[in-house]
């Protein structure tokens, strides 16, 4: 029987890996390729490093997965010794957004919560009051991009507030600094414009915000970013702990990436959507010794249903998901 030697092993191990890595990357295209949408998507397995894309360098809204960078730079500041996760904040009135468990459940003034809680309601509800409570604690938008960075993550930038986006999407003006968006938009309650805002992905409203730059990144750069906080090299092992912790309670968008995993399967997420774009990050466990799956995917311009773009996340997720498992248990 003949051997070949190490190097040549190597670089046939290398030439089906690149194949079989480009068969998974035409499967998704060919998945993307039945909505009416633009889709791109981003893996790293942790622990071999394999990585694949499709659109991966094209630009998306981030929409409410850029509390991602949000969390890890509020958490920056703890490992440095600036806050503590059991430091309490006011939460003013003026704070208050829609999408919020805040705003829905805790009405009158007198609000106090730690860092800590803050953050677990932003991160796991998604709660648009207690993003923009955060980015007041770590001076704003601007800080968030300087950490990411200083981090040495490129393609992924934070520029505003839950409340300036939303307020700029709806074409609302800047109120006075005491006005919440809560009680800006009550003066158009009822106003059918402000469904059709956060709905339709056709609409002026939402071409115009797919145009603009800020709050804009990259698939590739969201999986560096997610790559570096699961490896421990962004941030202490405490932090990193509570972070992915927070994640793996994540309670919005569990039709995306989860959406045909088996029911068992760990998976630390964020997603993100404003009308027509419709978004879900995060890092999956796979199954016995096969390691953890870094996935990104984002889709942009989507018309029609957004279930069926739930469901075309959920497809590319499951897909990534049998490939790495495949991959990763043949060469145990």
């Amino acid at each position: 029987m003949a051997f070949l030697a190490p190097s040549a092993l190597d670089a046939e191990e290398r030439m089906l890996q690149s194949t079989n890595l480009e068969a998974l990357v035409a499967d998704i295209r060919h998945q993307a390729g039945k909505r009416d949408a633009h889709v791109g998507v981003s893996l790293i397995h942790l622990e071999s490093g394999e990585q694949a894309d499709f659109n991966g360098d094209d630009l998306f809204p981030l929409a409410s997965t850029y509390k991602i960078p949000m969390a890890a730079a509020a958490l920056s500041y703890v490992d440095r010794g600036e806050l503590t996760l059991g430091q309490m904040f006011d939460i003013p009135d003026e704070a208050r957004v829609v999408s919020s468990v805040i705003t829905e459940n805790m009405p009158h003034p007198g609000i106090s919560l730690s860092l800590h809680n803050i953050m677990d309601l932003m991160m796991r509800e998604s709660d648009n009051t207690a993003t923009d409570v955060l980015l007041r604690i770590i001076n704003g938008p601007e800080g968030v991009t300087a950490w990411l960075r200083q981090a040495g993550i490129e393609g992924l930038r934070v520029d505003r507030s839950t409340a300036q986006l939303l307020r700029q999407f709806a074409g609302l003006p800047e109120p006075g600094d005491q006005i919440s968006f809560v009680d800006q938009a009550a003066a158009l309650d009822g106003d059918p414009r402000l469904q059709t805002y956060f709905t339709d992905g056709s609409g002026e409203a939402y071409r115009k915000f797919v145009k603009d730059p800020q709050d804009q990144g990259t698939p590739n750069a969201m999986s560096r970013l997610l790559a570096g906080l699961w490896r421990g090299q962004l941030l202490s092992p405490e932090s990193t702990r509570a972070l992915q912790e927070i994640m793996l309670r994540c309670e919005t968008g569990n039709a995306r990436l989860k959406g045909r995993l088996p029911d068992s399967t760990p998976v630390a997420h964020k997603s993100g959507t404003v009308a027509g774009t419709v978004n879900d990050v995060g890092v999956i466990t796979l199954p016995g010794e096969s390691g953890h799956l870094v996935i990104s995917v984002y889709v942009k311009n989507a018309v029609g249903e957004r279930d069926e773009y739930e469901r075309l996340i959920a497809d590319i997720s499951r897909t990534a998901y049998d490939y790495f498992v495949a991959e990763n248990s043949s060469q145990r």
